[in-house]
């Protein structure tokens, strides 16, 4: 999970169009954490639960993952959209129906940059971009912070775990 912190810290650091290596360096890294991370929780989930309850702990597994998607999604593009529309400064002299739309999303602000064409229109898209990449990088802070809290968290709660022989465990066995 602290893998999955630094790679999601690094994300938010690096300039996505010219990292280059670094990005799929950091990518891989997510992934590979990640997954390692939802395969050992699955294995912990249906080792502490009796044979005959197997698929109610399945069910119940795969609705709280489909949860925690539907819920991540929604707070951090709430997060993404909150942040963009206080950090994008538009160039002035937009006309006001103009810059009402431009705020909502980097979408938005892209239609409405075509539309005003010439150099205001690059201008705004330019700000956009620039608004775009500080509100992502939020993003990809913030749940960097969640994930490595959450390590901590899991450390702190497991540390002195007993194993099935009745051993205590340092490591996540």
């Amino acid at each position: 999970m602290l893998v999955s912190a630094a790679s999601l810290v690094g994300l938010a650091q690096i300039h996505l169009g010219s990292a280059g290596v670094a990005v799929i360096v950091m990518l891989v890294a997510l992934g590979l954490s990640l997954s390692i991370g939802l395969t050992a929780s699955s294995v912990a989930i249906m080792n502490s639960i009796p044979m005959e309850k197997a698929g109610s702990a399945g069910a119940l597994e795969a609705t709280s993952y489909d949860l925690g998607t539907g819920l991540g999604i929604t707070v951090f593009g709430i997060l993404l959209v909150s942040t963009y529309e206080k950090s994008i400064q538009l160039p002035d002299g937009i006309p006001s129906a103009i810059a009402e739309t431009a705020v909502r999303s980097i979408g938005e602000t892209m239609i409405a940059a075509k539309a005003l064409g010439g150099i205001q229109g690059q201008q705004l898209a330019a700000a956009g971009q620039k608004a775009f990449s500080a509100s992502h990088s939020m993003v990809l802070l913030t749940a960097a912070a969640l994930v490595g809290a959450l390590s901590l968290l899991v450390w702190f709660v497991l540390r002195h775990h007993k194993s099935k022989s009745g051993a205590v465990s340092s490591d996540f066995e």
